[in-house]
């Protein structure tokens, strides 16, 4: 809900926009890395992680009063930012998520 939300406001920049929209697209497309309907629950790990990230790389650009206004959660959305970030370092190892962030930069 998120991605939708800052999708649809003008203080978000258009490239902040395209990788928002390629969020969403990864979330609708049918084939995932980790596939919810073959392996559970934890399927939906690599979808947070990435909507996460997407998240951190586009506080650079917007003001984080911005993503705290379309948030709808209970916890600082920065909070949560950081705290799933770190979490995505520990399960798949600094080196990996690292590898990712470049991938995307």
């Amino acid at each position: 809900m998120l991605l939708w939300r800052l999708i649809n406001d003008s203080r978000v920049n258009a490239k902040n926009k395209i990788l928002l929209g390629s969020g969403l697209a990864y979330y609708f497309f049918p084939l995932d890395i980790m596939p919810e309907a073959l392996i559970g629950p934890i399927g939906y790990l690599d979808d947070l992680v990435f909507a996460v990230y997407l998240l951190n790389k586009i506080l650079a650009d917007t003001d984080p009063e911005t993503l705290r206004e379309h948030w709808s959660g209970s916890e600082d959305v920065l909070t949560s930012i950081r705290n799933v970030l770190n979490a995505a370092d520990t399960l798949v190892g600094k080196d990996l998520f690292a590898r990712l962030k470049n991938i995307m930069k």
